[in-house]
């Protein structure tokens, strides 16, 4: 059987559809192919596509025409009538940044006329299988695959020294992209109600801060200087560019507690990264990661009650008492075995 993705892998990835490319390979007959290009001029005949994020299928251009939507379609077409079966995995609803109408668009026709539509959670799974009931879609789970190119075994104290943090820091860090300043404020809240001495917050990527670029400028000065200011009297800290795993693996390791700052997507791989490390997890009560955070035992809260949780001080006594309890998070994490099976479901 050959399966393509269309993807192409790049070292600076994240090692989502790494990890499902190597699980696949363990399928009896069954060869990988991940290749964008070959996806849109094919030069081989393939069993099955599977797709990630539509908007990637054109490079997350922000711009696009009628023309490339009629391409996607047709071309989608004619892989149904190779009998190729297309495979779509559901990640976002629609795109993060810049929707319109076309890039709308691409997400329905990829959703609409795949073969099987793969939820990572039962929550967009009992959704769309409600709202797409008039069409011929199969509707199957597809979890996230555990992390693997992360290191878990570096020592607290000795990367606490080598960061610049004390041992009696209580580190909460912001994993993931940081995209609208919504987020940042609404992370800002919740770690500002937490009555916990020395604690500090870390942005790991606020890549919604516009830092200025032209070193030594007045502007680059002031930014710097404000910078700075937070730093010391508000203890919140701020990175800017793109962690590899490396470094990220760091951050990790030295956090007592992980705030997501999603609070209107359906999906999050920081949900299991996180409870890999056993680390605690604030998250939203929303979509597929509600469910992953009660999987993992972890503290989901729904957005729009952030203000009132804090105000009866409900968030902070929830955080305290989980602390105290000092549950295991990573004893609820499945192993390949469990990805190995879905995929085979799906590719059968």
């Amino acid at each position: 059987m050959k399966v393509l993705f269309a993807y192409n892998i790049t070292a600076s990835d994240n090692e989502y559809v790494s990890r499902l490319i190597e699980i696949s390979q363990a399928i009896d007959e069954v060869e990988i192919t991940a290749s964008l290009e070959e996806f849109w001029s094919p030069t081989t005949r393939y069993d099955a596509i599977i797709i990630n994020w539509p908007d990637y299928l054109f490079r997350w251009k922000r711009d696009i025409s009628d023309a490339e939507v009629e391409k996607l379609i047709a071309l989608l077409d004619e892989y149904k009538k190779s009998n190729t079966k297309i495979i779509t995995i559901l990640h976002d609803e629609y795109a993060h940044h810049s929707r319109s109408e076309n890039r709308n668009k691409i997400f329905d026709i990829c959703y609409q006329n795949c073969d099987v539509l793969a939820h990572l959670g039962e929550f967009s799974l009992k959704k769309y299988k409600e709202e797409f009931r008039h069409l011929k879609v199969e509707h199957k789970l597809l979890y996230h695959p555990a992390y693997k190119y992360f290191d878990f075994d570096l020592d607290n104290l000795k990367t606490r020294t080598s960061l610049g943090f004390k041992p009696k820091d209580f580190i909460i860090i912001v994993p993931g992209g940081v995209r609208h300043q919504y987020e940042e404020d609404y992370i800002n809240k919740i770690f500002k109600s937490l009555k916990i001495k020395n604690k500090k917050l870390i942005y790991v990527r606020a890549s919604h801060i516009d830092k200025p670029k032209k070193e030594l400028s007045p502007k680059f000065l002031t930014f710097k200087t404000k910078e700075l200011f937070v730093k010391i009297f508000h203890k919140r800290h701020y990175k800017y560019k793109f962690l590899d795993s490396k470094v990220l693996s760091q951050y990790l390791t030295i956090a007592d507690l992980i705030i997501l700052p999603r609070i209107d997507i359906l999906n999050s791989g920081n949900v299991i990264l996180g409870s890999q490390y056993d680390k605690l997890i604030i998250g939203p009560k929303i979509g597929n990661i509600d469910e992953w955070l009660i999987r993992f035992d972890q503290i989901s809260i729904d957005p729009k009650d952030v203000d009132k949780n804090i105000e009866n001080n409900s968030l902070h006594l929830t955080v305290m008492d989980y602390i105290k309890k000092n549950a295991s998070h990573k004893k609820h994490i499945y192993g390949d075995e469990t990805i190995l099976q879905q995929l085979q479901e799906i590719l059968s």
